[in-house]
Parts: structure tokens; C-alpha cells; sequence
């Protein structure tokens, strides 16, 4: 029976007044902000589309939606933040009228009024891409594989810049794809199949100390940082007038979080590029903060520490105008922010993006409502909150372990990222020197 059909009377309480109806007060919030992840085909484990979807589930969606767990969205927008662009939380008007709905019986309304099931998904959300790319190497997962990190480099290989507006994913049908990140990389630079950073050797590098710090400067110079992919999180296209830049001749590398295998099973997705319009040409460039994911900040979490904090700076040698931010940790990182502090006279510091509480199956990118913009001598700074307790339900390991820098799951990859609009030549090059200066000190601390 399709419950979209139906025409069952509108709810009233016993005082008179009316009570949400799942065809005028849920069905709408459903399709909104359930409906792009939880239907049939794509990643939610069920869907939530009709009246038969939602019933059995009542009482979970009124916790998922409380806790705000879901809808995913991870960052805190209090006093002092930027307002971020395509907001996906619920009023509290709407959570506390799912509540209302579950608590009166869940009446079905008049389903005449309510909004018109969404069409089947898509492959790309997006639309027909520009490019689409089938990876050039499965990865194979034999039954019992635990979670993994694979790099695929995907020789792209154009003669001139190739200017992007968004990047999009269609994972195999086996679905052990976790998520992904991407990065433009040079044709030169030698990407091992498990670098926890593109470009790094070995999960700790190989060879002389001063070889690994070659490695890591090489990287940390090089690689282009464009951003992630997960199965729930916003497909959507750059701000309008900005665009990512791929130099002449680069490779993509697609860097996979594979999840534990109960089969043996293979990823073998596609890749889509949507490139920018020709008046596009203002290109977003990357500060991570540690740079190069803190691959030589030294980090150590003690075992068993359920608030260990890890706090990372970068002053920036010139002006940026800020346009957005993003976060990426492993299992153990439970709070994240990122600030900038003004330079003399001001000294003020103004939040730039806050993140509570961390999930890592959430890896999204957030972009300002409005440009912000920081003047030269201001300092960023990242603040993470790890859990390495047994309190954490992500935790891995019984009893816990000192956790140090890694791919997962026995490591961690903290760090921040600010987006601003790419500088102008001069700026940039002083920008990059600053970065790698940085690395270097970091490996000359980590080598005393």
C-alpha cells in the first residue's frame, strides 16, 4: 500500500487545537533533510520516505534528531563564528514537532496535502559530470580485512590547468568505502598503495630521518589538498567565482578509508570532475594547520586520557580572505576549533569554525556566508579534544594505547583547514616558503 495516497484524517488534541500530521509537518522535514541520504539506493541503511518507512522507526528518529545526530552536521554556530552556507541542522521548532507527532500516535494527516515524494537518486547528484574517470586499479578486500588506507593515483595528466567546481564519487556496489580524500599531485612525486600521506613512505617513512624529511617537505610543498568525499555528506559545487586549481600535467590521488570486509570484496568506483566556467578563474588554496595533517607535530595521546588536548599554530605572512573551513581526524578526536587571533593593536580572536562533536563518517566542508578576511601577522590556531579512553565508543583497543601520528586505525591525522581565495603570485610564494619553513622546524624538533 503506498502511504503517499493516503487521506486519513488530520490529528486533534482533545483541547481543540491541532497536532502535527505526518503529511503537513513531518513529510516535509523528512524530504528536506532525511530524503538525500536515507531512500532506497543511496547510503543511509534505510530509507525515510513514506509513512511504512517512518512509523516502525518513531522513537529513533526522535533520539537521532534531539541528540542532533542527525541530521549530520557537526559544526557549532555560536557567538563569535561566521554563519555557514547550506545549514543542515533542524529548528528547534521542527525537532520538538517530530517529538509532538511520535508522542500523539504519529497521525497520518491528509496526504493530499503533503509534498511529492523525491525522484530516484541520481549517480551523480550533481548532474552529468564533465569527466568521468573508472579508478585504474581495483583494491581488493579478503573476507576479515580490517579498516585500511589505499592510494590510487589517477593519471589525469592534462597539457594545461584544469580548473574544478566539484568533485564526486561513485562507489562499487561492496560498499567498504568509507570515505575519501583527494589531492592533485605532481607526476614525479612516488605515492606508495598505503602512504598515510600521499608522498610519505611507510606509515612512519623509511629510511635516514633526513630522507623522511625530504619526503615530507616534497609532500607537504606539492600536494594540493581537494577535499573529501563520504557517503552523507553535501555534494554540492564551489561558491560562485571560485574553483580549484589542478596544475598542467598533475595526477589525482584518491586516498580510501576501506571499512573491515565480511566478504571478499573490491572497490572499483568512478570518479567525477565538473570543471568551472571560464569566469571562474579565482582559485581556493588550502592552510592546514598543522601542515601536512601534523605528520611531524609530535603528537602522543596517552592511553586511557579522556581529554587530551593538541594545540597547533601558523601566523600567516600576508593577508587572506577566508571563505571557508574543514576538519579531519580518525576515531579518537571528539572536539575540534579553529581560530584566528588578530595582530597588535587588536589582538582580538574570532572563531573561524568549531566542531562538536567530531564524527569521522561526517567529513564536510564549510563555507561562510561571507567572505572573512584576516590581515597579515594573524594567528590561526587549532585546538583538538582526543578521547583515548574506554568511554569513547570508538575507541579500538582494550585496554587503550598511546596513539600517535598514522594512518587508521591505530593512528591519528588531526588537523584543521582554512579556505581562502588564492593570493596573488608574489603572496602565494611567500605563503608556501612560510609553510614549509614551518615543516621543517616541526622535523627539527621531532629530530632533538
Amino acid at each position: 500500500m503506498s502511504i503517499w495516497v493516503s487521506t486519513a484524517a488530520t490529528a486533534t488534541g482533545t483541547d481543540g487545537q491541532r497536532r502535527p500530521t505526518f503529511a503537513t509537518d513531518i513529510s516535509p522535514i523528512l524530504i528536506e533533510h532525511c530524503a538525500p541520504c536515507h531512500r532506497p539506493d543511496p547510503a543511509a541503511p534505510f530509507p525515510l520516505l513514506s509513512l511504512d518507512d517512518v512509523r516502525p522507526r518513531g522513537v529513533e528518529i526522535v533520539h537521532a534528531t534531539q541528540s542532533r545526530a542527525m541530521p549530520p552536521w557537526s559544526a557549532v554556530q555560536g557567538p563569535g563564528f561566521p554563519a555557514l552556507v547550506d545549514d543542515r541542522r533542524l529548528t528547534d521548532r521542527q525537532i520538538t514537532a517530530i517529538k509532538t507527532w511520535v508522542a500523539n500516535g504519529m497521525p497520518t494527516g491528509d496526504m493530499r496535502k503533503a509534498p511529492l515524494p523525491p525522484p530516484a537518486a541520481p549517480t551523480f547528484p550533481l548532474g552529468l559530470p564533465d569527466l568521468t574517470i573508472t579508478l585504474p586499479r581495483t583494491s581488493g578486500r579478503e573476507a576479515g580485512s580490517p579498516d585500511t588506507v589505499r592510494n590510487v593515483v589517477i593519471p589525469v595528466g592534462f597539457p594545461t590547468d584544469l580548473w574544478i567546481s566539484a568533485i564526486d564519487y561513485q562507489p562499487g556496489v561492496s560498499g567498504i568505502l568509507r570515505q575519501a580524500r583527494f589531492f592533485a599531485a605532481p607526476p614525479d612525486l612516488v605515492v606508495g598503495d598505503t602512504d598515510a600521506l600521499p608522498g610519505v613512505g611507510g606509515l612512519l617513512g623509511t629510511g635516514s630521518l633526513e630522507n623522511y624529511g625530504d619526503q615530507v617537505l616534497a609532500a607537504g610543498r606539492t600536494l594540493i589538498d581537494l577535499g573529501g568525499w563520504a557517503p552523507g555528506t553535501l555534494r554540492r559545487f564551489l561558491p560562485a567565482g571560485l574553483a580549484m586549481r589542478v596544475p598542467a600535467h598533475a595526477n589525482i590521488v584518491m586516498q580510501m578509508y576501506l571499512r573491515p570486509a565480511s566478504v571478499d570484496s573490491i572497490e572499483d568506483g568512478r570518479l567525477a570532475i565538473y570543471f568551472s566556467k571560464p569566469a571562474d578563474r579565482r582559485a581556493i588554496v588550502a592552510i592546514d594547520v598543522p601542515p601536512a595533517f601534523g605528520i611531524v607535530a609530535g603528537l602522543s595521546i596517552p592511553a586511557g586520557d579522556p581529554n587530551y588536548r593538541f594545540t597547533q599554530t601558523f601566523t600567516l605572512p600576508i593577508a587572506v580572505e577566508a571563505i571557508g573551513a574543514r576538519a579531519h581526524a580518525h576515531n579518537l578526536a571528539r572536539e575540534m576549533t579553529l581560530t584566528a587571533t588578530l595582530p597588535p593593536p587588536k589582538g582580538a580572536t574570532r572563531g573561524l569554525l568549531k566542531i562538536n562533536p567530531w564524527n569521522p563518517d561526517w567529513p564536510e566542508s564549510y563555507f561562510f556566508t561571507a567572505p572573512v578576511r584576516l590581515p597579515a601577522g594573524s594567528t590561526l590556531t587549532t585546538d583538538i579534544v582526543f578521547d583515548n579512553s574506554t568511554g569513547n565508543p570508538r575507541q579500538l583497543f582494550a585496554p587503550p594505547r598511546v596513539t600517535g601520528w598514522g594512518r587508521m586505525p591505530a593512528g591519528e591525522m588531526p588537523g584543521l583547514t582554512l579556505l581562502i581565495i588564492a593570493p596573488a603570485d608574489v603572496d602565494a610564494k611567500l605563503l608556501r616558503d612560510t609553510v614549509a619553513e614551518h615543516l621543517r622546524n616541526q622535523l627539527m624538533k621531532k629530530r632533538e
